[in-house]
Order: structure tokens, then C-alpha cells, then sequence
């Protein structure tokens, strides 16, 4: 899974996740981060959430996620899960 991948899944886990956390997250450095969201913003595949700070997955952020998406399966909350491989990240 490449990297914007991994940020729109952790988002989708976590909304209110800082972009700090995302790059401690990720192993990435924060402007690696700051980088891939502008990216994702600019695509339409995450949005700046309500409070600062936060972010949400957008429908066509869903859409792009579903090529990393394994089994179809759902978490009881209704998340859709999908797989990492350690050599993605």
C-alpha cells in the first residue's frame, strides 16, 4: 500500500489523529506528512475535519482505498478494513 494509502486508512481509524501521530504512525517525517496530505486534500480523498487538526475520508477517498481492500470484510462499526504488508510502508 503506498503512503497516501496508509494516511487515508489511518485517518479512516482515527479522525482525530494529529499529523505528529500520523508521521510517528507511519515512520514518515512530519513534512512527509504535511506533504501527503496537501497531496490527499488536493485529490479529494481526505478533508479537513471540524475541529483543527482533524481530517476525514472523503467518498472518493473510500473508492481509492478500495483497491488496497483484501477480503471485503466489515468492522462491527462499519469500517471497512484493508491490509498492510510490512515492505509497503
Amino acid at each position: 500500500m503506498e503512503r497516501l494509502g496508509l494516511l487515508c486508512r489511518a485517518v479512516l481509524e482515527q479522525p482525530d489523529i494529529t499529523q505528529r501521530e500520523l508521521a510517528e504512525k507511519l515512520d514518515l517525517s512530519l513534512g512527509t506528512v504535511n506533504h501527503i496530505i496537501k497531496e490527499g486534500i488536493e485529490l479529494g480523498y481526505i478533508e479537513p475535519g471540524g475541529e483543527r487538526g482533524s481530517y476525514a475520508v472523503t467518498r472518493e477517498g473510500l473508492s481509492y482505498m478500495e483497491q488496497f481492500r483484501v477480503d471485503g470484510g466489515r468492522h462491527p462499526g462499519g469500517r471497512i478494513w484493508f491490509a498492510v504488508r510490512a515492505a509497503d510502508i
